[in-house]
Order: C-alpha cells, then sequence, then structure tokens
C-alpha cells in the first residue's frame, strides 16, 4: 500500500487512484503518462494475482485490464471482482488489442463498461477514465 507521501509525490491527495493490469511495460508506460499528466496516480499490476492482492489493500476508482496476460486474462479477472462484494463496484475499462464481436460480448459480459481497442489512443484513453471518475483539478 502507498503511503501518503508516496501519493503526494504523484498527485494531489485527493486524485483518484487507477490501477491498471497490463503485462506490456510500453503499454504500461503509455498508461501511466497519460493518466499521471491528467492529474490521476496510476498504480500498476503485471498480471491478476498481483492485482487481486493489491485490491484486497485499496480499491480505485477505475481499473483497467488488459485482456491477454499470463495466468488469469482480464475477463477473468473481471468477473472474479464483479462476485467480490467490496470490488464489484469499481468500474472496469478494458485496454486490448482482440477486436472481434465475440471479444466484444466477453468484455460485457464480464462486467466491462469501456472495451478500448490498442494500440493505445491517449484522447481515449482520458476520456473514458474521465467519464467513471471526475478529473482531478490540475
Amino acid at each position: 500500500m502507498k503511503t501518503d507521501a508516496e501519493t503526494e509525490s504523484r498527485g494531489s491527495k485527493n486524485a483518484p487512484v487507477i490501477m491498471a493490469v497490463e503485462d506490456d511495460p510500453t503499454s504500461l508506460h503509455t498508461i501511466k503518462t497519460v493518466l499521471e499528466k491528467r492529474g490521476y496516480v496510476v498504480e500498476s499490476a503485471k498480471n491478476a494475482e498481483e492485482a487481486l492482492r493489491q485490491l484486497r489493500l485499496r480499491a480505485p476508482a477505475v481499473l483497467i485490464l488488459d485482456v491477454m496476460m499470463p495466468g488469469m486474462s482480464g475477463y477473468d479477472l473481471c468477473q472474479t471482482i464483479k462476485r467480490d462484494q467490496v470490488l464489484r463496484k469499481i468500474p472496469v475499462i478494458f485496454l486490448t488489442a482482440k477486436d472481434t464481436a465475440e471479444d466484444f460480448k466477453c468484455g460485457r459480459e464480464a462486467g466491462g463498461v469501456f472495451y478500448i481497442l490498442k494500440p493505445i489512443r491517449p484522447d481515449r484513453l482520458a476520456q473514458a477514465v474521465g467519464m467513471l471518475c471526475r478529473p482531478p483539478q490540475v
């Protein structure tokens, strides 16, 4: 869990926390850059298991999930979260290269609110996150 000093050094103490679960370092860097520039605090996990450990310590305002990860998929992680009484309220954005109609259906059925395709378009990512939680005043 982050201390207040760590949170303050990365953004406002009241800035919404966004968790990105992404195993690709380049995509994760892009997510962090886009959202931190807009004043959000971004925490990350490289896989579903790590994400679940972190989620039990602190629930973020929004969860961004890659679909294709080693171990549990983003769809499976989302379904696990939606079955949890505490975590189920966290809105989920899927961010993935999977682009078939069946993929979109799986994302919706798993409980995702938005399904954004890679490569990441910063404006779309920021807009989706902003629709789910109010952007901080930067």
